[in-house]
């Protein structure tokens, strides 16, 4: 069964498109192959195409419809491996808002979603914001096998999914370019899911082992579709269990290869969204339906990296990076290579994050919030009148999972700061209001101040910073300059609903040395302001 905004093509497991240059019959696998203890009847034959150019290997493994806590009550050990010895990232995707003004990504669906993790960029870039692919740019956000493939012809690429839109042209995909070295496509349709996701794993892992491609990805779309009693009903289970045998193949043909010990080997693996108790999403805001991992795993090599900062569109980047591609800065990733992410200000107060005081809908065990500034960072509360929800009194920082808790399936759109990353700053003159504060005390007015920057020498400096400002008439949101010399000025003001990057070039007047920014946000009643990664530099 499948949420009305998604549509899945056929009932059969039909192979419906092929590269060119995979279309040649293949002989039956040698009897000394790579056998990947599947039971697949009809067995697809290894494809013949270039060999590998890379020691840099990289497998990406995406599973549709994941409920990470039914994963660790089931019998899976393969994935538990990826995500307990590799780096491993629990993260938050979008989903839909319709609040007016309210930023809207996309709903937690698997065509906006598949489409981010194999791009690297956000829905509002790539314009895939359901799974009717209407809006699409794939011609200026490829995916990163033939991003690969354009770059490094000599690389080896490999994808498969039985999920057409990723790599057919029906159903209003493909997101995987046809001009990748192998593509196989095909369509299935609830337990079909189960036989056909073998079938590509049984492949995959025979091509990995005979081929040593450079890069592969594989859709499994199983559990999604095998929820007819909830994600506590035994199919559910069930589809997990035969997920992870699949993973477990495909794990096993990279090992136990002669050559793996020469071999530079990562397996990632991710999901596009959670489900509900009862199995759906799309249309909600909650946090089953929009946690997502994803884990970078070193076959053999036992990491076991905890972190809050990995996203799915960093895996584009992460790929193209270890396979030798120099990533163009004007293709505008949303993500990074996994070892270019680095922690700002914020996530430094991690350790010290709290439990709620008063919001009920957010877990009694979940630490999320401090109004502890960072070294050297301020809030100037002085214009705050005193009560409101504790949690949300002033700038506060916070994460976006413990922030967008209270709003589960109210559409406010807190969901949609993406950009932001493990500990970011917030102001909400909503959330703090909820304590219904008398008409007399209600206006929110709190300025977070940044440590003091070097400017001296220098005739501008650049303030880099990302953001989600929701705007509502009678809100104040100004980005302030303070300089040593006494002088200050408001260099931006917000009016109109922002997300995103921003980069601010900021002359320095004649005779100052040093200066400081201010983010002051006021409002009665009204929406938010959240940012994260700031940063100044001379320009």
């Amino acid at each position: 069964m499948k949420t009305t905004l998604r549509t899945r093509i056929g009932t059969a497991a039909v192979v419906l498109a092929m590269t060119a240059a995979a279309a040649p019959a293949q002989a039956a696998p040698a009897a000394n192959s790579f056998d990947s203890g599947l039971n697949v009847s009809n067995p697809l034959p290894v494809p013949d195409f270039k060999p590998a150019a890379s020691q840099q290997k990289t497998l990406v493994i995406g599973l549709d419809g994941i409920r990470w806590d039914r994963v660790q009550a089931a019998n899976t050990p393969n994935i538990k491996k990826i995500l307990n010895e590799g780096a491993s990232a629990l993260s938050y995707t979008f989903a839909p808002a319709n609040g007016a003004g309210t930023v809207n990504l996309a709903p937690t669906v698997s065509g906006p979603s598949w489409s981010s993790i194999l791009t690297g960029v956000w829905p509002d870039k790539h314009g895939v914001k359901d799974n009717s692919f209407k809006g699409k740019k794939f011609d200026q956000y490829p995916d990163f096998l033939i991003r690969a493939e354009q770059a490094r012809p000599a690389l080896s690429t490999f994808a498969a999914a039985d999920w057409q839109p990723i790599a057919t042209e029906a159903g209003g995909g493909p997101i995987i370019n046809k001009d990748i070295d192998y593509r196989y496509g095909s369509a299935a349709s609830g337990t079909g899911y189960l036989s056909e996701d073998a079938r590509e794993a049984d492949l995959t892992a025979r091509t990995i082992y005979e081929k040593r491609t450079d890069i592969s990805f594989i859709y499994m779309g199983a559990p999604d579709e095998n929820v007819s009693g909830g994600v506590f009903g035994s199919a559910y289970k069930n589809a997990l269990e035969a997920t992870d045998k699949n993973v477990g193949a495909m794990l096993r043909a990279i090992e136990s290869s002669p050559s793996f010990g020469s071999e530079d080997w990562r397996v990632i693996l991710t999901n596009d969204h959670g489900l509900t108790d009862g199995g759906s999403h799309g249309n909600g805001t909650t946090l089953n339906e929009r946690a997502v991992y994803t884990a970078v795993y070193t076959p053999g090599k036992n990491t076991g990296q905890v972190r809050y900062d990995l996203k799915p569109v960093d895996i584009a980047p992460t790929v193209l990076k270890r396979a030798g591609v120099a990533i163009d800065p004007a293709w505008g990733f949303d993500g990074k290579p996994v070892d270019e992410l680095q922690p700002d200000a914020f996530d430094s107060l991690r350790s010290v994050l709290q439990n709620k005081k008063t919001e009920p809908e957010i877990p009694a065990d979940l630490k999320g919030y401090t109004q502890t500034a960072p070294s050297g960072w301020s809030i100037d509360n002085s214009k705050m009148p005193t009560g409101g929800v504790p949690e949300w009194y002033g700038w506060t920082f916070t994460t976006n999972e413990f922030w967008s808790s209270p709003a589960d399936d109210k559409n406010q759109g807190r969901e949609n700061f993406v950009r932001g990353r493990d500990v970011i700053a917030v102001a909400d003159s909503d959330a703090w209001d909820d304590l219904n504060l008398p008409k007399s005390s209600r206006a929110f007015d709190s300025t977070l101040y940044t440590p003091t920057y070097d400017a001296a020498g220098s005739a501008s400096v650049t303030l880099d910073y990302q953001t989600q400002y929701q705007h509502e008439s009678g809100q104040v949101a100004q980005v302030v300059a303070r300089w040593d010399n006494g002088s200050s000025s408001i260099v931006k003001s917000y009016s109109t609903t922002t997300a995103g990057p921003e980069k601010l070039s900021v002359k320095v007047p004649a005779g100052a040395r040093s200066v400081q920014f201010g983010f002051r946000y006021a409002g009665t009643n009204n929406w938010f302001w959240a940012l994260d990664q700031v940063s100044v530099t001379k320009s």
